[in-house]
């Protein structure tokens, strides 16, 4: 474990967020992610791509096998379209399209 001394306080979380656990998962908040795909979308498979890349296990709804979310995501989310970032975050929830959009989130917020 790295020595902490001499680290401020805002920099010290954002040190003790980055390190790994006993599996070498980085450990990141990642409560209120969700991701909305399907199995064989080729844009599913590149944000599930970068999920794997920064060990982010972020929880996965499949699209082909849960209708009521299916619906829950035109209907709340406001499209029909894969992938799919939910944010629940602070009593909101966000809804962000587009694999290259999420892409940069997760890089941005977990690597």
């Amino acid at each position: 474990m790295p020595s902490l001394r001499g680290v401020n306080l805002h920099s010290w979380w954002y040190l003790k967020s980055r390190l790994d656990d006993q599996e070498g998962n980085i450990m990141a908040d990642l409560n209120g992610l969700s991701l909305y795909h399907k199995e064989h979308c080729p844009f599913c498979h590149k944000v599930r791509a970068v999920m794997t890349e920064l060990k982010l296990d972020i929880p996965l709804v499949d699209m082909n096998a849960n209708a009521e979310e299916w619906q829950r995501l035109q209907t709340e989310g406001g499209k029909g379209m894969v992938p799919c970032l939910r944010i629940d975050q602070g009593g909101e929830t966000q809804w962000m399209y587009e694999s290259d959009d999420i892409i940069e989130y997760l890089r941005d917020n977990f690597a």
